[in-house]
């Protein structure tokens, strides 16, 4: 995701410093302008996050997977997860508007969620199937599985502070050039390749 970003600005002349925050922390700390931006978001944080506007370009779909030890748990979208025991990571918002009145346990770090999963605490953790994908070792974590269906796919944006609105249009035909020439296509399939893992 990183990389698409990086290409993006790079093209109009520019480099990107990434650094990599906690989920509500990041989105506290860019709409507070110490940043010039979030690298990817989903759309409608905006209306909470108010100095923060969507480049509207979607940048790509993500699956939100439901990780567990057990085999017997049926997943049927965000309803279906009320009995269990939820860990997702901080800051995740269509994670916490989701699952609210539910049992939620978070963290900071994916890492923490996977140990408690593997020790019974929890019954689930909530994660994009890419960032699943990256932080599960199968040396160590055998025993999790993704399971299916996702239990949403949406699409994601990025986003920058107000402050730097002026940069919007070229930014926006930028990213559309390059999804139609495939180019942020091919990147994604190299990323999943490398096992990358996006901060959410």
């Amino acid at each position: 995701m990183a990389e698409i970003i990086k290409r993006a600005y790079r093209k109009l002349g520019m480099e990107v410093e990434i650094r990599y925050l906690p989920g509500k922390r990041s989105l506290h700390y860019s709409n507070s302008g110490h940043a010039d931006g979030e690298l990817f978001r989903i759309k409608g944080i905006e209306n909470e996050f108010h100095n923060l506007i969507p480049i509207p370009v979607v940048i790509m779909k993500l699956e939100t997977i439901a990780y567990a030890k057990r085999n017997d748990i049926v997943i049927n979208g965000w309803a279906s997860l009320k009995p269990y025991k939820i860990g997702f990571l901080r800051g995740f918002k269509k994670a916490e508007v989701n699952t609210l009145g539910m049992k939620v346990y978070f963290a900071e770090q994916i890492s923490s969620l996977f140990l408690l999963l593997s020790k019974g605490r929890i019954d689930l953790v909530v994660e994009s199937r890419l960032g699943g994908k990256h932080s599960l070792d199968p040396l160590f974590h055998f025993e999790i599985k993704p399971l299916e269906p996702p239990i949403e796919i949406f699409d994601v944006f990025h986003y920058l502070h107000k402050a730097n609105k002026s940069l919007i249009p070229e930014l926006t035909k930028v990213l559309r050039q390059m999804k139609a020439s495939g180019e942020v296509k091919r990147i994604i399939e190299d990323m999943i390749g490398r096992n990358f893992k996006p901060s959410l």
